[in-house]
Order: C-alpha cells, then structure tokens, then sequence
C-alpha cells in the first residue's frame, strides 16, 4: 500500500469524527456497496493529487448497505470516510503509468482506441495491425501528442509474427505490462455454406491469433511477476445467432481461453491478471473486414441472407458506441483487475441469463 494511501487511513481513523476502525469499517462497506469508482465518475492518480482527493470527481456517497443501515453522519465525516475509501481503492489498483502495452488490430476501431486510452493514462505504446498505412497514422497521431508508440505491422495469424512483435516491444521499451489481443474479423455465411477458407480465415485471426499471444506474451508476464493480458472476443461469445457461425464458434473459443487462463492464474497465486472484452455494436468497420482478405484464398461468395444481415448490422453498428468508451473501459478493467468486459450489460445479460434457462428447462424433467 502506499504511503499516502496509509495517510489518509491514518488521518480518518484518529480524527474524533470516527471512533473506532469498525465504524470506519462500516461506513466504507456501506458506503460502497453496489456502486464505487468506475468508468463514469472515475478517478484515477493522475487527476487527483495524494493528499488532496478532488471530491467534485470523487462523490460523498451515503452508506446504503442493508447490512447496516443507513448512518446519520455529517458532511465533514463522510468527507473523511470517503478519503480513507478514496486510499484504499487507490492503492489496490494496478498502476499501469510508466508501462508498456501491446494492442493488436491497433490501426482502427477498438484497438486505436485501446492505444490511445493507455498512451493517455501514460503508458507506452506498441500498437500492431496488418494494414500498414492505417498504422503509420495510427503511431502518428499519438507520437504528435507526446506519447511514446511505435508500430509494428503484424499479420496476427501467424506465430512467428506475434513472437516478432514481442521481440519488437521489448527491443523498443524494455518489457512488456499489458497485452491486448484484439485483431479480429467478421466474415458471414451459413455453417454449412461457408467456404473452408472462410472458416479457416475466421478461426486464424480471431481464436488462433489469441492463443499465439497467450502463448508469447503470458510467459514474459509470468517471469516478471505483474501484468494483464486481455483478448477481444464478442457479446457473439456469449450467445449465439445466424449468419455468423465461424465468427461465434472462434468468439466463443476465446471467451472459454481466456477464462482459462483467468483460473490458471489463480490457482498458480500469480500476481498477472486476465481479462476479456466482450462488445455489442461499436461503431467500427469490421463489416468490411474483406478487405484484408489473403490473396491465396478463394473469393467470399455473399448469400441473399448475408446480404440482408449486413446491411442490417452496418446500420446498427453506424448506430453504435464510440470505440474511444470501449477504450476507457478496457483501460479501467486493467487498472481494477476485473476480468469481464461487456460494454452493453444491461442489453446483453438478459441473453446470456436466457441461454440458462433454456439449460434449465431442458433439464426440467430429471
């Protein structure tokens, strides 16, 4: 913990305002429970200095636990309390300034936003994607501003170019903190009409690119005792839908590795930490993902059906939240060690809690 974090217990708990560490103990459940910092009405160390919490930024909550009632306290004793929380929730984020990052598929979407949330939290960058120009600008934009960021062009279904990313990063800044394995694509087709290109495109970029960097960057995490790995799978990882088998079979894939390696961790007691994004519509071109099609393979033949679908999920996308939000919610994942990442909860849920009890009610009769 950090000594102005202990300060501010320190101050609170010998103040005549609360008396004993219990009190102080409760009003900080209390005050807490079902709500907290996060992405709206976050705080974070480089907004507000040690000692003198910004508490326009930082509300004075009242306790509201039902555990314990609701306290009548004074103004000037929440502020206290709230200090003393303020400390305490500090000191056990992860401290992500100084660090390094590794996003794929950084050259637009959610990876550019990805990079330029951790560039601002003061972070070194080490963006990677397939389309070069796109990426020149991407490193431009943030290096014009300040920030320290290279790029590195990376063609994520091959191992050898994720290791070479790797190997870039830590030639560039020394190691590596936070990876995030975001590149993916969408390509659409009926299960049984999709072409084994097709499917075999999906499954290299989205699940096989993931396990490349779990396999590459998840040692180097281990061996310096600290990190967080993430991966971009889907709200399409939680629930399921047509037109888009190979995309949710590899999304899926993604969600159970990762939650894997979330448990892995855990058992082994390491300090590295794992997450997992799962996005609804976000405002991002993976529609046209075609466009990085490897010349090798066959041309995409478009159904009727895919037709309809897309244009339906272009618009709904067009409709869509701002990849810089998703950002922002990655980068305070990483900083509160969560490891689920939806960005649509209350839309979304209501699904997954369905798909349950579809479980159930087959099950109704044993």
């Amino acid at each position: 913990m950090s000594a102005s974090a202990n300060d501010g217990i320190n101050i609170a708990m010998t103040t005549t305002a609360v008396n004993t560490a219990a009190d102080l103990l409760i009003r900080v459940v209390g005050g807490f429970t079902n709500t907290g910092p996060g992405v709206r009405g976050r705080v974070y160390p480089e907004q507000v200095g040690p000692f003198t919490p910004n508490f326009n930024h930082f509300p004075v909550r009242r306790p509201r636990s039902p555990a314990f009632g609701v306290l009548a306290r004074t103004s000037a004793e929440h502020r206290l309390v709230d200090t003393a929380a303020f400390g305490l929730w500090w000191a056990t984020m992860y401290d992500v300034s100084g660090k390094t990052a590794v996003v794929t598929g950084a050259a637009s979407g959610i990876g550019r936003a990805m990079a330029h949330s951790f560039a601002q939290a003061g972070m070194a960058v080490v963006l990677a994607d397939i389309e070069q120009q796109r990426l020149d600008e991407a490193v431009s934009a943030l290096t014009a501003a300040g920030h320290r960021a290279i790029g590195v062009p990376t063609d994520v279904s091959q191992e050898s170019e994720i290791q070479a990313l790797a190997d870039a990063a830590l030639r560039e800044f020394g190691a590596v903190h936070v990876v995030c394995n975001n590149a993916g694509i969408g390509i659409g087709g009926a299960v049984d009409e999709m072409s084994l290109d097709d499917w075999r495109w999906t499954i290299d970029v989205d699940l096989w690119s993931v396990i490349f960097g779990v396999r590459t960057f998840l040692p180097l995490l281990k061996e310096q005792g600290e990190g967080h790995i993430t991966a971009t799978s889907s709200m399409a990882g939680l629930v399921s839908g047509p037109v888009l088998g190979a995309y949710h079979v590899a999304k899926h894939g993604v969600v159970a590795l990762m939650d894997t390696v979330r448990i892995e961790l855990k058992l082994a007691g390491s300090a590295v930490k794992a997450s997992v994004l799962c996005p609804g519509p976000i405002d991002t071109d993976i529609t046209s993902s075609d466009r990085n099609r490897p010349q090798e393979l066959t041309a995409h033949e478009t159904s009727e059906l895919e037709e309809r679908f897309w244009n339906n999920l272009s618009t709904e996308l067009a409709r869509g939240m701002d990849p810089a939000e998703v950002g922002d919610l990655v980068l305070d994942a990483v900083r509160n060690e969560r490891f689920w990442i939806l960005t649509h909860p209350n839309e979304f849920i209501p699904l997954v809690e369905r798909r349950l009890n579809d479980i159930k009610a087959d099950h109704a009769h044993r």
